[in-house]
């Protein structure tokens, strides 16, 4: 061994700055102890990673934009305009509908008040606080943690082709994500629902209003035309159940797990034991060279 390790030294101080492959070789064999210790040290530490890591279930629900922020009549984009004003977002009254209804989806008045309604969020995310003795929905600093972890478990995506959205919920349990998945969009449905019921009975009242005080019959025939189309959107707020988006695949507990991957984990954690072996056995060589 002993005289392996001299050859080796003596060929890289032979006035060659490279190595060559059997330099390498000869290094990687002098030091294979080295490098298994630190393979094998790697290795365990990820799978260990992978055997106390919990399983992450990925739940998806499958929607399109309904109708209702499509049509003419029933348009509530003034009324979803109104929307953005009353879910605090600043978003233009030009702001498309559907673009504003997905973002309500996200925004903190609307995952505020989901959060304070699903306890199992709070039990799962913020299992801490539950001992704190007090109300974790009027504690701001829990709201907030609670929201932000809450938010990055979800994501949101759509086919430019197809219009077709999908909702995704990550949790750490098939059926709870399953549940909040479905729960999102139907909480979603019934927010903006309220919020253009809200518009079109504050239009009804103001054209009333005006149509009572006003004393021309031109005038009073446009503000019943107005009226009458205030009070069909506020018919169809108050009788469609999906009123924003409508489902065409409900969230259903998966059979598999999403993350974490640990066959893919596994294989990282060997070849990154791998190369640092490789590279301590190096870094040792030429420690013993320089000495």
């Amino acid at each position: 061994m002993m005289h392996s390790s001299d050859n080796n030294l003596n060929s890289l101080n032979s006035g060659q700055d490279s190595l060559g492959l059997s330099d390498i070789i000869n290094i990687i064999l002098n030091q294979k102890y080295y490098v298994l210790a630190f393979t094998a040290i790697v290795f365990l530490f990820f799978v260990a990673y992978v055997t106390i890591s919990d399983n992450v279930y990925r739940s998806e629900i499958k929607f399109i934009k309904s109708e209702n922020l499509s049509t003419p009549e029933s348009s509530n984009l003034p009324s979803i305009g109104g929307l953005a004003s009353f879910s605090g977002l600043g978003l233009d009254s030009n702001s498309r509908e559907e673009e504003i209804a997905v973002s309500v989806l996200f925004s903190k008045k609307f995952l505020y008040e989901f959060l304070k309604k699903h306890d199992k969020i709070f039990l799962e995310l913020q299992s801490d606080e539950s001992n704190s003795g007090l109300d974790w929905r009027q504690n701001g600093l829990v709201m907030e943690d609670l929201y932000i972890e809450f938010k990055d478990l979800i994501n949101h995506d759509k086919n430019k082709q197809t219009k077709i959205h999908t909702l995704s919920v990550s949790w750490s349990n098939a059926e709870d994500g399953a549940f909040l998945a479905n729960a999102l969009l139907d909480d979603l449905n019934v927010y903006t629902r309220e919020l253009a019921q809200q518009k079109a009975e504050k239009r009804i009242e103001f054209l009333s209003r005006e149509q009572a005080s006003s004393d021309l019959i031109n005038s009073k025939a446009i503000f019943s035309k107005l009226i009458e189309s205030s009070i069909n959107e506020n018919m169809i707020a108050n009788t469609e159940v999906e009123y924003s988006f409508e489902i065409i695949d409900p969230a259903v507990p998966s059979s598999y797990h999403y993350s974490p991957n640990r066959l893919y984990l596994l294989f990282i954690g060997l070849f990154l034991g791998t190369f640092i072996g490789i590279l301590s056995a190096f870094i040792k060589e030429f420690l013993v060279k320089d000495t």
